[in-house]
C-alpha cells in the first residue's frame, strides 16, 4: 500500500519547505509530489529550487503558472493575466536569481500529468486539468466539472488556489492541496497532503500543517530587493491573498 505525499505552491519560501521536507521525511512516503509554482514571489528562490531539487528530491515535478511566466519571460511582453506591473517586475527578479540552468530546468517540467500507481490513477495538475490558472476551489466547482469529467484518472490532485480541498466532481475525487509558502486559508503554516492507495481508493487522507519560521521569512523579504515583496509580507502576516491597503 504505497504512501504519497503532496504539496504544491512554495513561492520561494524556503523556511517553509524545509519544514515540510523534515515532516515528510518522517513519513517516508513511496511518492513524493509537487504540483509547481516553486520560486516566484518569494525570497530565496534560487536557494528554493536548490534544496527541492538536492534535498527534497519530488518523484514528479509538474510545472504552475508562475513556472511558465518565467520560461515564457512575460515581463519583456509586458503582461501576464492578473499581473500588475510590480510583480511582472518581481517574475524578472526571480528570472535573475535562478539564472539560465534554473529555467531551463522549470522549462523542462510537465504542465501535467497522470501518475499510474497500479491500483490507481491520479491526475497531477497546477490548477485543473488543462488550465493552469483556473483553481478548484469552492464556488466553481460547476465551472471546472466539464474538465475534470475528461480525465481518465479516478483521482484528481492540484494546488494553485492556495486553499485546501476535498471533494468529488462527478465520480472523480478531487484533492487541492493547499500552499506551501503561502496559505490564505487564515492558517499560517504550510499544508501538504499525506495518503496512502489501498483497495483501489486513497485512505487516511490527512491536510497536514507544519509550523516554521515564518517570522524568519518575512525578516527576509523586509531586507530584500524583490519588487512586492512588501504585498507577500502582507499575505504572509494575514494566510489570506489580500494586499496591504497603501497596495490597493
Amino acid at each position: 500500500m504505497p504512501r504519497i505525499a503532496v504539496f504544491s505552491d512554495v513561492h520561494g519560501n524556503l523556511p517553509a519547505l524545509e519544514a515540510i521536507t523534515r515532516e515528510i521525511q518522517r513519513r517516508k512516503p513511496d511518492h513524493l509530489i509537487c504540483l509547481g509554482d516553486l520560486v516566484a514571489f518569494g525570497p530565496q528562490p534560487a536557494e528554493t529550487l536548490s534544496f527541492l531539487r538536492e534535498e527534497v528530491k519530488p518523484t514528479v515535478v509538474i510545472k504552475g503558472n508562475t513556472d511558465r511566466w518565467i520560461t515564457q519571460r512575460v515581463w519583456e511582453k509586458g503582461s501576464a493575466p492578473a499581473v500588475d506591473q510590480v510583480f511582472l517586475d518581481s517574475i524578472a527578479w526571480t528570472a535573475d536569481r535562478i539564472g539560465s540552468e534554473g529555467i531551463a530546468y522549470l522549462d523542462s517540467l510537465s504542465d501535467e500529468t497522470t501518475l499510474d500507481l497500479g491500483e490507481l490513477e491520479i491526475h497531477l495538475c497546477h490548477g485543473m486539468p488543462g488550465d493552469d490558472e483556473q483553481g478548484i476551489k469552492r464556488g466553481v466547482i460547476e465551472q471546472v466539472a466539464d474538465a475534470v469529467s475528461k480525465v481518465k484518472a479516478q483521482v484528481v490532485f492540484c494546488g494553485h488556489t492556495h486553499l485546501p480541498l476535498r471533494t468529488r466532481i462527478g465520480d472523480r475525487e478531487v484533492l487541492n492541496v493547499g500552499s506551501v509558502g503561502l496559505p490564505f486559508d487564515g492558517d499560517f503554516r504550510p499544508c501538504y497532503l499525506s495518503c496512502f492507495i489501498g483497495h483501489g481508493a486513497l485512505q487516511e487522507i490527512t491536510f497536514c500543517r507544519v509550523s516554521y519560521s515564518r517570522a524568519k521569512t518575512i525578516d527576509l523579504l523586509e531586507h530584500s530587493d524583490m519588487p512586492g515583496s512588501a504585498v507577500i509580507i502582507h499575505r504572509l502576516q494575514t494566510a489570506t491573498p489580500s494586499r496591504p491597503k497603501s497596495q490597493g
